[in-house]
Parts: structure tokens; sequence; C-alpha cells
């Protein structure tokens, strides 16, 4: 399956010597020299949330939120600082770099510069980019959090 990405990227999960076939043409037809390089990664494919881990984990946010008085997306934005910044940041290299850049300028004296590159990332923090694993990961954080004060969840992990 061959999935564009916008902006003349793509990204293909490889199933069968067909789509190996057509991935292969895809790269072949790319223009590439020392100032247009292109950038092939190849891995194992990794699924990305389920839609019924989705589903449990905004249940789960209504329950908390009606049990704390804060609102479902006050307590999303605090679960991606508390939980997917540390699975991105053990996990995805380049968001680990990034994180260490902005502890440098922190140490640097540079603060304003890191408020503003710390704001940046977490922006960029979605739980859209975990796996079913790293999501698995998020939910039993939440699960943990919700016990810790008390609240228990009705719905049950998929």
């Amino acid at each position: 399956m061959i999935t564009e990405r916008g902006k003349g990227k793509f990204s293909a999960v490889v199933r069968n010597e067909s789509d190996r076939i057509r991935v292969i043409r895809l790269i072949e037809a790319r223009q590439v020299s020392e100032d247009k390089p292109v950038e092939i990664v190849v891995g194992p494919y990794k699924r990305n949330r389920s839609a019924e881990q989705n589903a449990l984990y905004r249940v789960w946010l209504s329950e908390i939120a009606e049990a704390t008085g804060h609102t479902t997306e006050e307590l999303h934005e605090d679960f991606k600082r508390r939980y997917v910044a540390f699975i991105l940041q053990r996990d995805d290299p380049k968001f680990a770099q990034i994180v260490e850049e902005v502890k440098d300028l922190r140490r640097a004296g540079r603060n304003d510069e890191a408020d503003k590159w710390r704001g940046h990332l977490l922006g960029l923090l979605s739980t859209t980019s975990l796996n079913v694993g790293q999501f698995t990961e998020l939910l039993e954080n939440v699960e943990r959090f919700a016990a810790d004060m008390g609240i228990i969840l009705t719905a049950e992990k998929p």
C-alpha cells in the first residue's frame, strides 16, 4: 500500500512482490542530486494506534474530566506532556535529539529560546503518531493516573 504524504512524499507498506516492485519504480523515478537528496527509511511495519484504542482513550478522558473538573482537552494536553513526550523521546531518535538541543539551550542560559522551542515541541506532540504498542503504554499510564486519583474507569481495554 502506497500513501501520498504531499509535497512529493510517500510512505509504503510492502506486503508482497507487487508492492515491492511499485515502490522500487517510484524510487527510480525520483530526481536525486547533491542539492536535492532523498531520504529513504526502511524498517518493520508498525500499525498506528487502533480506532478501538482511540475510542477508549476518549471515553477515559471524559470519565477523568467528570471526576476532576478539568476539560478533556486540558487532560489530553497534560497526558501528551506527561506520557507521549516520554514515549517519543525514548523511541524516536529525531525527537530525542531536539529535546536534547532544547536542554542545551537551557543549560547555556538561553531560557527564552528554550521555552520557545519547548512550546514548539509540545505543539508537535500527537497521539496519532503512536503505534499500537506505544498507545497501549499511553493507556496504561492514563489508567494508572486515574487509579492514583481514586477514579474508577468503566470502559475496559480491548
